[in-house]
């Protein structure tokens, strides 16, 4: 007994007779076409695919390809079943379809255009899907603040080696990228006065220990387009700065609409990260929280798995500032307990429009209190 798959529907070969199972009915639309062999390509089965099943005698079926083998595994375990071997016969059951399939539809010339209106509704699909992925939206745009990140630190680093020989007591003054940047862009260390340095940094106390530090640092002296050189490298990392600041509000603003569950717990940025590195927020749903409790910790898993060291107790999640602030003996134990709700919550926010944020959130608070009180 062998089962063809063709773009109109199945074909059932018993013996010397072939039953044709339409997609939709006996001469099937392109869309209800379409929708049958996404269906079918994504391992689901199809009310045709069933009926057809359903009335069979035998068990041990015989495919002509691969394409139904991920459904007749997830769905018919009981079935016996071998994809047709064999060019001869092969061409031979493939000739016989294209007879069957020109009265179906009147002609050779009639299928080849049905054919390709439903290979144009598989596209579309696809195309509307793609669009709708809009996880991979988030993924690129913490892509993009991660990398700017990067280039802002790096710009921040070469700059105070430049600037350190013109005012070397600036960095321990500064911890702030963003703020180092100000002043350096102010330029020379005389037009830094205490008004405009309130003014710049929104600080005073701040601004009074700049201005007393610049009255002892020593005196070097620099060419005009020495200092112009470095106010034009600050003013470019702010503005790398305020583009990654834009892109952290928009990158808000996703993670609410498309994984508000998961923003509830670990707010977006840790979010994103997540999603990325899983892959996407379909990838996160199906994730068990241990996963998700170490993702980013590869390098710790393949050293323990080597023999070596520890197993990691969490990945990228440590970012979460009630993990990293916690001691160290709770670290992991809060890690789980935060990874336990993530692993619920990206499964609402992927399977339902469910927005169970809140409950969530509460529900961690009061374990990583009870983690806390225990000794």
């Amino acid at each position: 007994m062998k089962i063809f798959t063709s773009y109109a529907g199945f074909f059932l070969f018993k013996d010397e007779t072939i039953d044709f199972y339409g997609f939709g009915g006996d001469k099937p639309e392109p869309s209800n076409a379409a929708n049958a062999l996404q269906s079918l390509r994504n391992g689901k089965s199809v009310k045709e695919l069933e009926r057809m099943l359903k009335g069979l005698e035998e068990n041990e079926i015989t495919f002509g390809s691969e394409f139904l083998l991920p459904t007749v595994r997830a769905h018919y375990s009981d079935l016996h079943f071998k994809v047709l071997k064999g060019e001869k016969l092969l061409k031979k059951t493939r000739e016989r379809v294209a007879e069957k399939l020109e009265e179906i539809f009147g002609g050779r010339k009639e299928y080849v255009k049905f054919a390709n209106a439903v290979s144009i509704e598989i596209a579309r699909a696809r195309i509307s899907k793609a669009g709708e992925k809009k996880d991979l939206i988030i993924i690129e745009t913490i892509t993009v603040v991660e990398e700017l990140a990067k280039m802002v630190n790096n710009l921040v680093s070469h700059l105070k080696d430049f600037y350190g020989y013109y005012f070397p007591e600036l960095p321990d003054l500064v911890e702030n990228n963003e703020t180092y940047l100000k002043i350096v862009a102010i330029g020379e260390k005389k037009d830094m006065t205490l008004s405009k340095l309130k003014n710049t940094l929104d600080d005073p106390q701040l601004s009074q220990k700049i201005i007393e530090e610049k009255e002892k640092s020593l005196k070097v002296g620099l060419r005009d387009s020495t200092i112009h050189m470095f106010q034009e490298i600050a003013r470019k990392g702010l503005a790398l700065s305020h583009l990654r600041g834009f892109l952290l509000s928009e990158l808000g603003g996703l993670m609410r609409e498309i994984a508000p569950n998961i923003t509830s717990i670990v707010g977006a940025t840790l979010g994103a990260k997540l999603i990325k590195e899983l892959g996407g927020l379909e990838e996160m749903a199906k994730s068990p929280s241990s996963t998700i409790q170490i993702v980013g910790a590869e390098k710790a898993l393949f050293r323990y798995l080597q023999g070596q060291g520890t197993p990691p107790k969490h990945g990228i999640i440590f970012q979460d500032p009630r993990i990293h602030s916690a001691p160290k003996e709770k670290r992991g134990k809060i890690a789980r307990a935060i990874a336990n709700k993530l692993a619920l919550a990206a499964r609402v926010d992927y399977f339902s429009n469910r927005d169970i944020g809140e409950k969530l959130k509460q529900e961690v608070k009061e374990r990583i209190n009870e983690i806390k009180r225990r000794e």
